[in-house]
């Protein structure tokens, strides 16, 4: 069972939407950093994560969830920069780890 609130969901999705991973290329390497986000950026990213994290704590199933979150941020941004596998995908399994019960 894991152990984490309503509060603590909150409280992480709101914390997650305020940087993501900008992923860009030079010299044929990828390079990725970290910006804050626009406003409508962070509610997108709050919003995916929230939905993730009740639904995974409802029973759904986790990777399916956590891919979902992170399609959805990369799909309506409007910025195909983000990397959304690190901004979102795994700032999940972050939150996860540290709330298993």
């Amino acid at each position: 069972m894991d152990a984490y609130s309503d509060e603590d969901i909150k409280e992480f999705a709101l914390d997650t939407a305020k940087m993501v991973w900008e992923r860009s290329y030079k010299n044929g390497n990828s390079l990725d950093t970290r910006r804050n986000t626009t406003p409508e950026e962070a509610a997108l990213v709050a919003r995916a994560v929230t939905a993730a994290l009740y639904a995974i704590r409802a029973g759904y199933d986790e990777a399916a969830c956590k891919s979902t979150a992170e399609y959805f941020v990369l799909y309506n941004s409007g910025d195909p920069h983000i990397n959304t596998y690190d901004s979102v995908y795994l700032k999940i399994d972050e939150f996860l780890a540290r709330h298993k019960a």
